[in-house]
């Protein structure tokens, strides 16, 4: 069963519009198969060239997407469609929506009326609205290359590339969160069964941030769609912090291989981290 409201999240030519459109050719398709739609009906043509009359866009004005295009846009949704039509509104570049319009949406997000769909596309989860972003069913992207994974493969185990990457994605997005200091809401469900991974990569990450901070001309080991990222998480914290929290970090990590119970040792790190303002 289709959720009413979708996160699609990952690097820039990862594929995420593509897969917004292919869902909504698969809500409103006229002969759809049993997993996909068939791509040929008069519905999915007009997806696919852009003029289906209820695919609706909302994209950045002047780098934001602002409170009145929201508000333009669930005006138009107010209106009952014919039978049959499953409305779907993609947003893109979620994380540029100001807090007001994150708010208007977070409202009509609370309870999406029937018929309508909302995709959600951004390359940066942890800027999104918290609250906005518990209401999404989420999907990681990744880009296929492997190139410049090289440096991850240390976390490899029985990992593909695509699955690291997509795995290292989420911990990006949880450490811009941590560095924000906001209150832990978002916990992933890809990193569920491994948390010594998803702490091993954690810390991998915030080398990088350190490297970067104290040595920003040398040639960095991620890749490339990491840079720009790399460099704004940056500027959330300072050097001493970042190590601060990378000892916080290291201290846990004993524990957790020593035979803790992972979970509750990182949510017990987080708490602490929080107290001591560690991540202010």
């Amino acid at each position: 069963m289709l959720a009413p409201v979708y996160c699609f999240y990952g690097p820039a030519g990862s594929g995420k519009y593509q897969a917004a459109l292919k869902l909504a050719q698969k809500v409103n398709c006229a002969s759809p198969g049993d997993k996909e739609a068939c791509g040929k009906c008069k519905t999915c043509q007009e997806i696919e060239q852009g003029t289906f009359p209820y695919l609706y866009r909302l994209d950045p004005k002047q780098h934001t997407i602002k409170l009145d295009q929201v508000r333009s846009l669930l005006k138009e949704l107010a209106y009952t469609p014919a039978p049959n039509i499953v409305r779907v509104v993609i947003v893109s570049q979620a994380e540029k929506m100001t807090p007001q319009a994150a708010n208007s949406m977070l409202k009509a997000l609370e309870d999406v009326r029937e018929q309508l769909l909302f995709i959600l596309l951004t390359a940066y989860a942890g800027r999104i609205l918290t609250t906005v972003f518990s209401r999404c069913e989420r999907k990681v992207f990744s880009c296929k290359a492997p190139v410049g994974l090289t440096a991850l493969h240390r976390f490899k185990g029985d990992y593909s590339d695509e699955e690291l990457q997509q795995k290292f994605q989420a911990v990006v997005d949880w450490s811009r969160l941590i560095l924000a200091g906001q209150q832990q809401m978002f916990f992933f469900k890809c990193a569920e069964k491994n948390e010594v991974l998803v702490l091993k990569l954690l810390l991998f990450w915030w080398r990088e941030l350190l490297y970067n901070r104290l040595l920003p001309s040398e040639k960095k080991l991620l890749l490339e769609a990491y840079e720009v990222e790399c460099a704004e998480q940056v500027k959330l914290v300072t050097s001493s912090r970042l190590l601060q929290l990378m000892n916080l970090l290291l201290d846990y990590l004993v524990k957790v291989e020593e035979g803790s119970v992972s979970r509750l040792v990182i949510e017990e790190w987080l708490l602490l981290a929080w107290e001591e303002k560690a991540i202010c």
